[in-house]
């Protein structure tokens, strides 16, 4: 029972030693790496101070590959029943499997998806599965914005169409009623 006792006390003393050297070996090998909360508060500085729909999806995209220190960083967004992907961090990332998807919901409504593929030395982790579900969950105002406007270009877009249909008519009718004449 005293052995028990003896290894119990090392292993509990040993975590915490275990978990400072583990996070400055991370350190030395991949870099200075933002905290979850910088991640979160730099997310908020970027949507803030955002004024194009287009940028948002970007930075979106580029904040959660750089707070990860993912290989590559996507944006989706949901289209009827299907995913499209509208924005990628680094532009020139090559397509491959992401190794971590988050979906994003705003008011219980699924719009669309975050996703991210690791480098092969630094897989995912709880801790990155948790920040990129938490920036999922702020990112759920964006999306939902992207759409509406996505849905407002396209109205616009049946709008003007409908503008030249009626203008074409018009002019049809007026040149037929020229003919008669």
């Amino acid at each position: 029972a005293l052995s028990a006792l003896a290894a119990a006390v090392v292993a509990l003393g040993f975590q915490p030693v275990r978990t400072r050297a583990r996070r400055l070996a991370d350190r030395v090998v991949y870099g200075k790496r933002a905290t979850p909360y910088e991640v979160m508060a730099t997310f908020g500085d970027q949507i803030a101070g955002t004024y194009s729909a287009d940028d948002v999806l970007a930075r979106t995209a580029r904040v959660l590959g750089e707070g990860v220190g993912a290989d590559r960083a996507g944006v989706w967004l949901s289209i009827g029943d299907s995913m499209r992907q509208v924005a990628v961090w680094p532009d020139d990332a090559p397509g491959r499997e992401d190794d971590f998807t988050a979906d994003v919901r705003h008011q219980g409504e699924l719009l669309g998806a975050l996703s991210v593929a690791m480098p092969a030395n630094d897989p995912m982790n709880p801790e990155k599965e948790r920040l990129v579900r938490d920036l999922a969950a702020q990112a759920g105002l964006v999306l939902r914005n992207e759409r509406l406007t996505s849905d407002l270009k396209a109205r616009l877009a049946d709008l003007q169409a409908a503008q030249k249909r009626l203008v074409a008519a018009q002019d049809h009718e007026r040149r037929r009623l020229e003919r008669n004449i």
